[in-house]
């Protein structure tokens, strides 16, 4: 919206002009008739995310404005060179008394990037939903209710052209992992949403059923909610989903896994 400095010279420009004390009841209502023409209103301190968050309005409300709030949550991601030690993944899990249940590990060796979570732990949260606005072709996997809500959605007719799931994270306990040649593509901020896009090359792993792969990260630092949007489609076509998720708390609350520790694979090929 655009405002004409001229409209404000009647009021604040008389054509007799003398020097004297500030007119403090002049300025307020100047600024309040400034703020009424741009469309301000009184900024109310919130919490937590309003029930539902269209991520493409989130983006536009970003290029306002550089600062956000600080983190309850935050998402790292760590390359993980050739040259080091296979990575290892651990499933562990105590009783209340501290009678070990379970200890399994394994071997990533194709490991390119894990994913690891900070964060408030034991706070009780909500278990996420999401529902799209565009998709560039039908799901063929994945159900929804009667308006589109849903955790899961996939095109899989050739490949998988994308895929889109959401879930809780667990701080300091959940790990993910992503093989091949993970080369991070972009690293931006919607909001409140921690948002990565990466590229896995897979071509030297030759079990892997295809080449190559595109992830599009969205860490909610205020719930500490995943939505992962990937595919054998372009970034920017998995961008575009992205941008145009609405995403909510749903009706179902989070129950926390029991593990102490859990690593798991989040590849395309295997999901």
């Amino acid at each position: 919206m655009q405002i004409r400095i001229s409209d404000y010279m009647s009021d604040c420009c008389p054509v007799q002009v003398s020097m004297g004390s500030a007119d403090e009841a002049l300025n307020a209502r100047l600024r309040a008739r400034t703020r009424e023409r741009l469309g301000f209103a009184p900024r109310e301190r919130r919490r937590r995310l309003p029930k539902a968050l269209l991520l493409a309005a989130a983006l536009v409300l970003l290029m306002g404005t550089a600062a956000f709030a600080v983190s309850d949550y935050y998402m790292e991601l760590r390359s993980v060179e050739k040259a080091e030690e296979p990575l290892l993944g651990r499933w562990y899990m105590l009783s209340e008394d501290g009678q070990v249940l379970t200890d399994t590990k394994a071997v990533f060796p194709e490991a390119g990037m894990v994913l690891s979570f900070s964060g408030p732990q034991g706070e009780e949260s909500r278990v996420p939903e999401f529902r799209c606005f565009y998709l560039p072709s039908a799901a063929t996997d994945g159900i929804t209710d009667e308006q589109g809500w849903t955790g899961y959605l996939s095109d899989s007719r050739d490949g998988i052209r994308y895929k889109i799931q959401c879930a809780n994270v667990e701080p300091g306990v959940t790990r993910l992992v992503l093989s091949g040649q993970v080369t991070t593509q972009a690293s931006l901020r919607w909001g409140s949403w921690q948002v990565t896009e990466l590229s896995a090359d897979y071509s030297a792993i030759p079990y892997w059923g295809y080449e190559r792969a595109n992830y599009i990260l969205l860490f909610d630092s205020e719930n500490g909610w995943l939505v992962t949007v990937a595919g054998q489609l372009p970034l920017e076509e998995l961008e575009h989903i992205a941008r145009e998720l609405e995403i909510r708390a749903g009706g179902e609350t989070y129950a926390p896994s029991g593990y102490q520790e859990l690593m798991s694979p989040i590849d395309l090929a295997l999901g």
